[in-house]
């Protein structure tokens, strides 16, 4: 009965038994059992209205979060209830599961040092920027594909605010629990080489985004947060229709998710902030330049790795 867990995910109780419970899984495309303690089942229960709220558990997801009137990425360390903790540079944060949307590993990690003044900035606006950093590590929409952060996020952000690729990144595993650290550079060579289909895949990408086949020990981060002066205006010619697009990570982490399309505001862009710091958005995009998705999780279409 009992299989290996290779992510968080929702089960539930079909049986008490007297040395546990056995669970079925909840909206996974198979079926999937496994067999826990009594204590175990109490520990971990949720809510029925959490699973319909959500078709995957946000605990460990990459996302992004609405605090402060602020925009800010990070991962989802713990869920209790009507709260959710999240780890973001600019600290650890309680907010409501109704304000913390899912992404993927990659754009998080890329602009986790920033934060988007929610005045300024509407959810499709970042989703915007998702979008066009995805299209150039994966190749889509007319871009050359490229695992450079430099060119990755060449006029998306200005040149000082571009994450070094040595940057580490402090991280839960989503499978293990376990924090771990990795270059910004690891987590954008395995979205290129593993999302984009890129032969050969060097054996330094391993089999996940947050564990490089060597993987250091965690330490104390030493980020800090400052105010983004301003972000590099957008071109309009760069701009083109965003398709859904399904995530591009390993099956044993909780990172998959697909972008559902979402009609922008009939707003220009505004300005951007950043994590201890703002940058500014596009001005002079019409609204039919902008058919960013939002993001959101899907298990039935998310293509996995």
């Amino acid at each position: 009965m009992e299989q290996a867990i290779d992510e968080p995910m929702y089960a539930k109780v079909t049986r008490r038994m007297r040395s546990g419970v056995a669970l079925c899984g909840i909206g996974g495309e198979r079926e999937r059992k496994w067999k826990i303690t009594i204590e175990q089942a109490l520990a971990w229960a949720v809510s029925e209205e959490e699973v319909v709220r959500n078709l995957s558990p946000l605990i460990r997801a990459p996302v992004v979060i609405l605090c402060d009137d602020h925009f800010m990425h990070g991962q989802v360390a713990a869920c209790n209830g009507d709260e959710s903790t999240v780890n973001t540079v600019d600290g650890t944060h309680r907010v409501a599961p109704s304000n913390v949307i899912r992404t993927v590993p990659v754009t998080a990690i890329l602009l986790r040092n920033l934060s988007f003044a929610a005045a300024d900035w509407s959810l499709p606006e970042i989703s915007y920027l998702h979008q066009r950093i995805l299209d150039r590590i994966l190749g889509t929409n007319g871009n050359a594909a490229t695992n450079d952060i430099q060119q990755i996020l060449h006029d998306i952000v200005d040149d000082d605010m571009v994450p070094s690729a040595s940057e580490n990144v402090m991280w839960i595993n989503p499978l293990s629990g376990q924090e771990v650290v990795f270059p910004v550079q690891h987590a954008v060579d395995y979205a290129f080489y593993k999302g984009g289909g890129v032969e050969p895949t060097p054996n330094s990408v391993g089999s996940s985004f947050c564990t490089p086949p060597t993987t250091t020990l965690p330490r104390q981060s030493t980020s800090t947060t400052r105010t983004v002066r301003r972000i590099s205006i957008l071109t309009p010619g760069e701009s083109s229709t965003r398709n859904g697009i399904n995530a591009m990570f390993d099956a044993q982490e909780d990172d998959d998710g697909v972008l559902e399309e979402l009609s922008p505001s009939p707003r220009a862009l505004h300005p951007i902030t950043r994590c201890g710091g703002s940058i500014v958005p596009p001005s002079h995009l019409q609204p039919n330049e902008l058919e960013q998705p939002c993001l959101s999780h899907s298990s039935n279409t998310a293509e996995r790795f």
